[in-house]
Parts: C-alpha cells; sequence; structure tokens
C-alpha cells in the first residue's frame, strides 16, 4: 500500500481500477470498528442499519495477500499506541477458541470486537460454524447471525464461567481466502440456507503480481493520517466514564441515487423469487450493506478533518457505497458461479451464447445437466431423455454445440458385430487450478449453469455401455 487519499478516493468512486481496492476494503473494515455502535438512519422512516462490516477479501497466492494483513494489523497497533492503551490486546487461542469466549472478550470490550484474519475460515473453524462439509447447525450459529445486526447478548450459566450482558454489539469480522476456499464457503452446505454468505460482503480484486521494480514502501504520512483518523473516532464512541455510547448517522437531503438503486434491486428481487436463494440473499442484504458501507466511506473522506466529520453522509461516499457494494455481489456470484450481475442489479447469471435459436440452448443445458460424466446417446434416446427435445438428433446437436463451447468431447464407439453408432459425449472434469476453474464458470454461465450443479452432475452414475473401438466425431464425417 503506496496510494495517497487521491488515489483512493478516485478508485472507490470508479471501481475500475484494482491497485488499492485490496485497501480499501481493509480500511473498510477498520473503520467499522473504530465507530463501534453506529447505526444509520433513513429518514421518515423507521429503518436504522447498523454499521456492522463482514468483509472477506479474496486473492489467490503472490498477489499480496499477507502484506495486506500485515498493513492493516499494523494500523491497529499504531491506533492502540495513540490511544495510549497500555495492555496487551486480548489473545484468542486455538486451545480455548469457543463461541463463549468471544462472547466473554466483547463483553470485556464494550461489547465490541475486531477480528482480521489471514484465513477466514480459521474464525469460522474456531466458533464451530464452519466444517469441510457444511455449516454448523446449533444454537451458536442463530446466536452469530443474529450479531450481524448488533443484537444483544447475554449468556448465564450455574458455574458463571463466561456470563455477560451486552445490550448492544459490534462484532466486525474481516479477512482473506483464496478464491477457491471462497466458493467453498459461499456454497457449504446450510450457508444460504442460513444467510451466513449473504452477510459477508465478497471482494475479488483483480488479480495483481507485481514485479519487483514495482514495489514501492507505505506511505507513512497516509499511515498517520488514518490513525488519527482511527483514534479520533474511536475516542467518540466512549463517554467520558468509559462507557460505550451509540452514533447515529443520516442520508443526505438528497439520496435519490440510494432510492433508485434500492427500488431496482426490490424489482428484480421479485422476477427472480424462489428462483436462486443464494442470489436473492445477496441482493436483499445489499440494501443495508449501501448503508452500513456508505458511512464507512464518509468517514473515510472525511480524512482531513477528522475531529470534524458531520453525521450527515455526503452523496459522493453514498455513491461510492452503491458501486462498492455492487461490485461485491458481482464477485459473489461469479465466486459462486452464477454469472455476472448487470449495472441494474438484475442478477440473471446469464451471458447471450451463439445458439441456433432458445430451444437448442435449452436441449444444450439440459443435456449438460443430465447425470454422469459420460453420456451416451443411444442408452438416453431409449430412455427418452430426449423426447420433445428432437429425439436423437436433437441430443447429438446438444454434443456438438456443447462441444465447441468447451465443455466435453463427442466420439462415436462401435460394438463389435453392430453397424449402429453409438455417440457419446465425455464432459470435463472440474479442474483443480483456480484460473481454470474461472475459465469452466464462465463456459458453464452460458448456459445458466454454475459449478456447483455440474459438479452434482458429474457425481452421479454414468449411463454407457460396453465398446471396443472409438474414434473422433470427424473422423466419420
Amino acid at each position: 500500500p503506496g496510494s495517497s487519499m487521491d488515489d483512493l478516493r478516485i478508485t472507490i468512486l470508479s471501481t475500475n481500477s484494482h491497485f488499492v481496492v485490496s485497501e480499501i476494503s481493509g480500511l473498510v473494515i477498520l473503520i467499522s470498528f473504530f465507530i463501534s455502535h453506529s447505526e444509520v438512519k433513513v429518514e421518515e422512516t423507521a429503518w436504522t442499519e447498523p454499521v456492522i462490516i463482514w468483509l472477506t477479501i479474496c486473492m489467490p497466492t503472490g498477489c499480496g495477500k499477507s502484506s495486506i494483513f500485515k498493513y492493516l494489523l499494523k494500523l491497529v497497533g499504531l491506533t492502540r499506541t495513540k490511544l495510549k492503551v497500555s495492555n496487551a490486546a486480548p489473545s484468542w487461542n486455538l486451545d480455548e477458541a469457543t463461541f463463549e469466549k468471544m462472547g466473554a472478550l466483547m463483553n470485556d470490550n464494550g461489547g465490541r470486537l475486531l477480528g482480521i484474519y489471514d484465513e477466514m475460515t480459521t474464525f469460522l473453524t474456531q466458533i464451530n460454524l464452519y466444517k469441510s462439509r457444511g455449516q454448523v447447525d446449533s444454537h451458536d450459529v442463530a446466536v452469530f447471525l443474529q450479531l450481524y445486526n448488533g443484537q444483544p447478548w447475554s449468556r448465564k450459566t450455574v458455574t458463571g464461567e463466561a456470563n455477560f450482558v451486552m445490550e448492544r454489539t459490534t462484532l466486525t469480522v474481516g479477512g482473506f481466502t483464496q478464491p477457491v476456499v471462497a466458493r467453498q464457503m459461499i456454497e457449504q452446505q446450510g450457508s444460504t440456507e442460513k444467510g451466513l454468505a449473504q452477510r459477508f460482503l465478497w471482494m475479488f480484486p483483480r488479480p495483481l503480481f507485481a514485479r519487483f521494480s514495482n514495489l514501492e514502501p507505505v506511505d507513512e504520512k497516509f499511515v498517520e493520517s488514518l490513525v488519527d483518523l482511527f483514534a479520533a473516532q474511536y475516542q467518540q464512541t466512549v463517554t467520558s466514564s468509559g462507557a460505550t455510547c451509540c452514533r447515529t448517522w443520516h442520508l443526505p437531503q438528497s439520496y435519490d441515487c440510494f432510492v433508485a438503486k434500492h427500488d431496482t434491486i426490490q424489482q428484480q428481487l421479485e422476477r427472480i423469487c424462489c428462483q436462486d436463494d443464494l442470489i436473492s440473499g445477496f441482493l436483499s442484504k445489499a440494501k443495508g450493506q449501501i448503508l452500513r458501507v456508505a458511512v464507512c466511506f464518509h468517514v473515510l473522506f472525511g480524512i482531513d478533518a477528522p475531529h470534524d466529520i458531520p453525521s450527515e453522509i455526503s452523496t459522493s461516499a453514498l455513491q461510492a457505497a452503491i458501486n462498492f457494494t455492487d461490485v461485491c455481489c458481482t464477485h459473489a456470484s461469479l465466486i459462486a458461479g452464477r454469472g455476472h450481475l448487470s449495472e441494474d442489479g438484475e442478477a440473471t447469471g446469464t451471458v447471450n451464447v451463439d445458439c441456433d435459436d432458445d430451444q437448442s440452448k435449452e436441449t444444450a443445458r439440459y443435456t449438460l445437466l443430465l447425470p454422469g460424466k459420460t453420456l451416451n446417446l443411444t442408452a438416453l434416446n431409449n430412455a427418452k431423455k430426449f423426447r420433445n427435445k428432437g429425439n436423437k438428433e436433437g441430443g447429438l446437436q446438444a454434443f456438438r454445440q456443447l462441444e465447441i463451447a468447451g465443455l466435453g468431447t463427442t466420439e462415436i464407439l462401435t460394438i463389435p458385430g453392430q453397424k449402429t453408432k453409438h455417440y457419446t459425449f465425455q464432459k470435463v472434469p472440474i479442474p483443480e487450478d483456480s484460473n481454470k476453474l474461472c475459465e469452466l464458470s464462465s463456459k458453464l454461465m452460458k448456459y445458466d449453469v454454475s459449478v456447483k450443479i455440474y459438479a452434482d452432475s458429474l457425481a452421479k452414475d454414468d449411463a454407457g455401455v460396453s465398446t471396443s473401438r472409438k474414434r473422433p466425431l470427424e473422423s466419420d464425417e
């Protein structure tokens, strides 16, 4: 990180540059904590939104993930020094990593807690929320999800261990992970149903593999300004007696851009209702996330006067938050294999494909999702799988279309003593390489298919026939 405030403002407002997107995301996390117990009030409505951020930054190996992580920790340490916090930050060791321990730490810190993780799955595993096979279903999960909205939290036991009563809570969570791991986290069993993934903002900066000549020192002047900003904001969350207080932020007098975005999302939710719970969840949560992020940007934009930041959010900060949240929703959709979200918020997950017509595209999609790694046209046709889809000829056209799309290979198989040609289609496997996985996701979404749904079809039994000879399709034409 060596960017100036002007660089950050331009990047946030345009969301086109990728050079400091990771730094922006990290600063949003930190500001959310340093203005703990804040809320946004939408005038003339009953809507209030807590400024609590849960954000995951997805970066492949070699893109500076550890550097950004250490940079954020440095900012926290310098801010503690600025505030003259003499005691060491409380530790949370793996041998005492329980959900109750997290609650006790929050209680000792005025109902607020900041967690920054080099690997996000570490945090979710620590509090027993993430397993390799899916999300754990427990009372702790329900409580954790409620913390996203700053709900009160209390615990009372007979033994008196880790007992606490918190009228308000601010749990700020930020971390990093690999794109492939992020996909597993988003699509893990139970995540969509409970809304865990949708509570997070997912930022996937364009991978940038900087050469040695591109490395720059940290802008220490900018770091000093950030520390002053964080310290000033934190001090305003504490009363003279040491108790925590709640701050209220307001939307600008003219917030037409938010009204338009809100209504666009509502219209889209109406169109895709009950069709894709994952995307519906991301869009629904985006409305509140825009308000939360807007406060963070408003504070960041006021870095030149950290003690005099007005409570009315600036229009530029609100528009920046809309841009930022749009990008996060699109990134989450891409990571989950759903495709792009359009600029107006539409979550179709589709891209126009070069097909003869809509029917041929639908037949190809249907074929792609048939069970098995290898599809046998004769067996499928005998089972009437292509009835009303052109029968055997329609299936063969689908094989050829998918082969052109790079989603498999078509072969001709023959059985000794028979003249009948048996066409098979071998689907492409799921690659382990993250870049190749992204390429596959792009190809699949042309047919409205996610990686997860495609992987499920591969895991099912094939319908095949024994063969003694095979040759490529083109050799028979």
